[in-house]
């Protein structure tokens, strides 16, 4: 397992602001800590966890008030003394961006990245980390398309500042509460569409939050074990180990089905799903077999098929 740590809140002993308040807690968000405390912190985090820990997360959220008060710009100078120092201890430790979230305020996940790297923070990192989510956790969930929004935004801003090379993480993300997305065959769906959409738009790495909190996007529970969510996360994983992706989950023009390809070997494999209503597949002549949601695949007879939100898996002669 490859432990990624995340570094977020000040303690009031470390605070250049010990008194001030943080937007749903009292303390822990102000900015910046004393310097030449947080270059105690990481360096002696670092020498204790060398080769334990594979990767060091700069910040939470730090375009969330509740974790931060400071400006990108006070967030580069962390990561200006930080980076040096992991690397001079563990040189084969990755360090990542700090991680906007796609539901931070004031500043959008992109445009709180751009003031990061403008101030100079590409200089300091060797991935590129941020949080997707499907809105805010107070508000019913947005459409898991909108992942393929937040990441084109990215690659955006990475284009403008010649930094496009550098891989991209989604270190924390889902559909958040539970309440915000209460049926739990949505909540399946939603898995799926949430890993296919990563993988075939080329992110590295995908953390979903988290297996078994009660709350926030539950995959198992206690007492009654996985749920279907949690399912569908083992169902994923089959339909995506070992393959390459061959083009991005993308809408068709004049509908609302969504496809995206994957091949493994020389089998080339095309996942189509509807984001509202129902869509006709009319690629279902070329296919030879399909995989529903549920993991059950069928021989496919070629005749025309209605697609839902669900996410099936066509193998293509």
């Amino acid at each position: 397992m490859q432990l990624d740590y995340v570094f977020l809140n000040t303690p009031r002993w470390a605070s250049t602001r010990p008194d001030e308040p943080c937007v749903g807690k009292r303390f822990g968000c102000a900015a910046p800590p004393n310097m030449s405390d947080w270059d105690e912190f990481v360096r002696t985090l670092v020498t204790r966890y060398k080769g334990r820990i594979s990767s060091y997360e700069l910040w939470n959220e730090p375009n969330a008030s509740g974790f931060w008060s400071g400006s990108p710009q006070q967030m580069a100078e962390l990561a200006a003394h930080a980076y040096p120092i992991i690397k001079s201890i563990d040189p084969a430790a990755i360090v990542t961006t700090p991680a906007a979230s796609s539901t931070g305020w004031p500043l959008s996940h992109d445009a709180w990245l751009d003031q990061y790297l403008s101030a100079g923070g590409g200089r300091y990192a060797d991935v590129i980390a941020w949080h997707g989510y499907s809105g805010r956790n107070d508000q019913p969930a947005l459409p898991v398309e909108d992942l393929s929004r937040q990441i084109q935004a990215l690659r955006q801003v990475l284009a403008r500042h010649q930094l496009s090379h550098l891989p991209i993480w989604d270190t924390e993300g889902g559909w958040g509460k539970n309440a915000q997305l209460p049926d739990q065959g949505a909540q399946a769906s939603f898995l799926l569409k949430w890993y296919l959409i990563q993988f075939t738009d080329g992110i590295a790495r995908a953390y979903w939050y988290q297996w078994d909190n009660p709350d926030w996007g539950t995959l198992w529970r206690e007492g009654s074990g996985v749920t279907p969510a949690g399912v569908a996360a083992q169902q994923v994983e089959g339909w995506l180990n070992g393959v390459t992706a061959v083009r991005p989950c993308r809408p068709s023009p004049s509908s609302t089905l969504w496809t995206c390809d994957i091949r493994k070997g020389s089998v080339t494999y095309r996942v189509a799903w509807s984001s509202s209503g129902h869509a006709p597949f009319a690629d279902s002549a070329s296919a030879e077999a399909l995989t529903d949601l549920g993991g059950e695949k069928q021989v496919s007879k070629g005749q025309p098929i209605m697609i839902d939100s669900r996410p099936i898996l066509f193998q293509l002669k």
